[in-house]
């Protein structure tokens, strides 16, 4: 969740990116979990707090501190059902909540409470109650960091909205919680992801298998690509993965991310799913490490014949309601030039012009027809095949499945 200072060498995704100031990857302990250094405004007050903000989604990145340390933004006083007494609710912060900085499970004895999050493969949270049960107070640790913040809940219990900060830090920063499945959430959580800057996560196999061949790389030529001008509000990080613990670890933080994420894949790929160094990683994995990536716009597969069995369904059919990102990918043995072009293309669409994954798919077919079913005449590049596709959440937890050639 937090800044690059707290993960320590080559531990998790955060620790990798080496630079100060970023931190969506980053929890309450590493200098900021989004992208902004900013002071935490000043909370809404209890009845405003069943939508999510919009800046939890889209913050200004800085890095910058204020010249004097700001007070801890305060939630307003709890409303008095006579005298000064605190108004008691029967709303709890007990049970599973998803939240700016990954999945969350709270447990309360008494006015105690204590609970874990999956930031940076398990973190921890224990805490005190106010007499109402409505604001917590607690201390949380994390590998490698550790710090203090407050919740305050709605009166419905369906959202808290609160602030964190480092051990020895002086800003304060925002920290939101949800329900899963919470309709005011859910609305205001799509609404993020339809207009907050997005990040592209590139999480790439080694190709070279000897020593005899040169070093080379898909992730850090997308990287250079979105520096223009027109991309500049795509945030890039590029990864390399060698065995299933490898994928677990990256693709877990890229789904416990607050912020819009399109997940790429890069690497051989088989109808059985993604080929590392160290095995095939399959649907069952895959959906697994993902499967509270509510935050996932897109999970690209852009090794060869990955859409073309039943991986792309089998993901979808593990995933919980609320995780409802697209799949796409090639049906094809795709040359790495072919597909290198192709996803520059589609990418193209999808992050700079804002498309949703299927229209960013049919105009990339439109513009370089061999990336569809049928190459054109004369063409060097077989068809690849380019397929999306998105999960629609069906009457009675229903689940289906629709492919866009």
């Amino acid at each position: 969740m937090k800044s690059m200072s707290r993960l320590g060498t080559g531990a998790t995704l955060l620790g990798l990116l080496g630079l100060a100031g970023v931190a969506a990857f980053a929890g309450p302990g590493a200098g900021a979990r989004s992208a902004s250094a900013s002071a935490a405004p000043a909370p809404a007050p209890a009845n405003e707090l069943g939508a999510r903000p919009a800046s939890m989604a889209a913050r200004a990145e800085s890095s910058v501190a204020p010249a004097v340390a700001p007070e801890a933004p305060q939630p307003p006083a709890a409303s008095a059902t006579g005298g000064d007494a605190p108004a008691v609710t029967s709303a709890t912060f007990a049970g599973r909540w998803q939240t700016s900085f990954g999945p969350m499970e709270l447990t309360i004895e008494g006015d105690r409470v204590s609970g874990t999050y999956a930031y940076a493969g398990g973190s921890t949270i224990e805490g005190r109650l106010s007499e109402s049960g409505t604001r917590l107070e607690f201390t949380y640790v994390e590998p490698g960091a550790s710090g203090e913040g407050w919740f305050v809940l709605d009166e419905a219990g369906q959202v808290f909205r609160g602030s964190w900060r480092e051990s020895d830090d002086r800003i304060w920063r925002d920290w939101l919680g949800w329900r899963s499945g919470s309709a005011v959430a859910g609305a205001d959580r799509a609404r993020a992801i339809a207009s907050g800057d997005p990040w592209l996560i590139i999480l790439e196999a080694n190709w070279e298998t000897t020593l005899a061949e040169p070093p080379y790389d898909f992730g850090s030529m997308l990287q250079r690509y979105f520096t223009m001008a027109s991309a500049r509000h795509v945030r890039v990080r590029h990864r390399f993965f060698h065995d299933e613990a490898d994928f677990r670890r990256l693709a877990g933080e890229a789904a416990a991310m607050s912020e819009p994420v399109v997940l790429l894949i890069s690497s051989h790929g088989t109808e059985r799913g993604v080929v590392s160094p160290g095995g095939v990683i399959g649907a069952d994995t895959i959906a697994e490490t993902l499967r509270d990536g509510t935050n996932l716009v897109l999970l690209h597969l852009s090794g060869c014949m990955m859409m073309s069995g039943d991986v792309p369904e089998a993901i979808h059919a593990a995933l919980p309601e609320e995780t409802a990102f697209s799949i796409s990918g090639y049906s094809t043995a795709v040359p790495w030039d072919a597909s290198a072009i192709s996803d520059f293309i589609y990418l193209s669409f999808l992050l700079i012009h804002r498309m949703s994954p299927s229209d960013a798919a049919e105009q990339a077919i439109l513009t370089a027809p061999y990336l569809g079913e049928r190459a054109p005449e004369g063409s060097l590049f077989p068809p690849l095949g380019l397929r999306v596709l998105t999960r629609t959440a069906a009457p009675e937890g229903a689940r289906s499945g629709k492919a866009a050639d």
